[in-house]
């Protein structure tokens, strides 16, 4: 009856402090001087217990460090307060909150890797020793024992997941794995941080991992706190948003929120861009009956699959179907692409164009790249941009038509050429990630969750961009789980392979051509 009786009456509990209260304080990066610029101005927010929230960005201008990321950073103490002497989280009643709040950002590559290069082709058949270990010893590691970790993997439908080395995941598995990681760790989190927790999951995986969230956000273990993007869809138990935009952050109710959403940026460019027909020429792509296996496991059965010209795809499938797979294959990076006799690119069996080629000729992004990514403090954004050439992370000198290139590119996606990458927000970074993919006009583009962490203003600027820059001969291969964030439609002739259990499905879901 105590728990219902929480529910019903949430706002404000008699005798419990609120979880968060910030009231008229400005928000600043650490080490940041009192004349600075704050990331936050004049942050009013209190958070009573049983509320539900989610803090939502749409900066128009990012900043170094803003936005959401500037609110889970104050949160987890690593901000400084202005002025002084706030605590922001009256309900851990002084504990210390590095001990009891945790945070899942889902970066694509841990600060420890430092700023050399990452393997991530590692994944593609037998996992090296450092990487053999499992999921389930993962875990174990955290101290969590095998009846705990078995029901938790069960509500989060990744049972069959456990004992498969962490590096054989997928991008949309390992982040529920990330979130087994958080709540599983000791001592176990009063408050949990969740960045952008439903982005790169199968449709329907995120009502199950949303539902999960609810039961454990009412039952206060732990309380949970998301960040969303502007475009995300709000789950229906979140009763309340902190709105961040440039520098200064707004409370509103959930059901304002979600009545004021308009159409996604995708949606609103592809209606002002008309749809052109792909020709039919000599196929960029063709696979034939291509199998991948790892000893008895059958990654990908029998696939066959025609790319043309001009062509633009949507590859679908869930976490763990067998994308990566398929575009390791495309790209060369999967071993298995040599000997697979039924992989045909630019018109000749695979065996016979040397990778380096098909890097040249293959524009790629990923989350797999973005991990992989030396990132250096002299690495400017045009450096980053320019290594798309050759298609991968190979530093020299640009002749002037190429450089006039890469200021162009970065020009009209909104990026400084001459900032550092380690300065880059999130949304930034994966902007200019695409730009490389784009630079060389490559015949063959691969955009594998090119919009992770973009903004919806940079999402609504880099499907124009996208729409524009590419021209009638580039076909274009778009991954990702968020449909209404396709740059094409079915007005731009686009189609879809569908991949289930390994399989793939041709769906022509293109307009009969005029």
């Amino acid at each position: 009856m105590w728990f219902l009786a929480r529910r019903l009456f949430s706002t404000a509990p008699a005798g419990r402090p609120p979880v968060v209260r910030v009231i008229d304080a400005s928000i600043f990066a650490p080490g940041a001087s009192h004349r600075s610029v704050p990331a936050i101005s004049n942050l009013n927010w209190t958070v009573n217990d049983g509320e539900a929230w989610a803090v939502i960005e749409n900066d128009s201008a990012p900043r170094p460090v803003g936005g959401k990321s500037a609110i889970l950073q104050l949160l987890l103490g690593h901000m400084r307060i202005s002025p002084a002497g706030i605590d922001p989280l009256p309900f851990l009643k002084g504990q210390d909150c590095r001990e009891v709040v945790h945070s899942v950002a889902f970066s694509t590559r841990p600060k420890s890797w430092g700023g050399g290069f990452y393997d991530y082709t590692s994944r593609y058949g037998a996992a090296r020793g450092e990487d053999a270990r499992t999921f389930r010893h993962v875990l174990q590691d955290l101290g969590a024992v095998d009846e705990q970790i078995d029901q938790l993997a069960t509500r989060l439908e990744v049972h069959d997941l456990l004992d498969l080395p962490l590096v054989a995941l997928s991008n949309g598995q390992t982040r529920r794995a990330r979130v087994m990681q958080a709540l599983l760790r000791t001592p176990h989190p009063k408050l949990l941080l969740l960045d952008e927790p439903l982005t790169g999951l199968d449709p329907h995986v995120r009502p199950v991992l949303s539902e999960l969230l609810r039961s454990l956000h009412e039952s206060d273990s732990p309380r949970i706190i998301m960040a969303l993007r502007a475009q995300d869809p709000l789950p229906e138990w979140i009763t309340h948003v902190l709105k961040v935009s440039d520098g200064r952050a707004e409370t509103v109710k959930a059901s304002e929120f979600v009545a004021a959403k308009t159409d996604s940026p995708a949606q609103v460019a592809r209606r002002e861009h008309g749809a052109v027909a792909p020709d039919e020429r000599p196929p960029i792509v063709q696979l034939k009956n291509v199998n991948v296996k790892y000893h008895e496991r059958h990654v990908l059965r029998d696939v066959t699959w025609t790319i043309l010209p001009g062509e633009k795809w949507h590859l679908q499938g869930y976490n763990g179907s067998g994308k990566t797979t398929l575009t390791s294959l495309l790209t060369g990076a999967h071993p298995q692409s040599y000997t697979n006799p039924g992989l045909f690119l630019f018109n000749q069996p695979r065996r016979k164009i040397p990778t380096p080629v098909l890097a040249q000729r293959i524009g790629h992004t990923s989350p797999e790249i973005a991990a992989a990514l030396p990132r250096r403090a002299s690495m400017t954004v045009a450096d980053l941009i320019s290594t798309g050439y050759e298609g991968h992370f190979a530093f020299r000198p640009r002749s002037t038509s190429e450089l006039a290139r890469v200021q162009e590119v970065a020009t009209a996606l909104g990026l400084t050429a001459d900032k550092s990458v380690i300065d880059l927000t999130p949304g930034e970074f994966a902007t200019a990630l695409m730009a490389r993919a784009m630079v060389a006009k490559p015949e063959l583009v691969i955009l594998d969750e090119a919009f992770m962490g973009m903004t919806s203003a940079q999402v609504e600027r880099a499907t124009r961009w996208l729409r524009e820059e590419s021209g009638p001969d580039q076909a274009v291969v778009w991954i990702g789980h968020w449909e209404s964030e396709c740059p094409w439609g079915d007005d731009d002739y686009l189609r879809i392979v569908r991949l289930e259990g390994g399989s793939a499905s041709v769906l022509d879901a293109q307009p009969s051509r005029r």
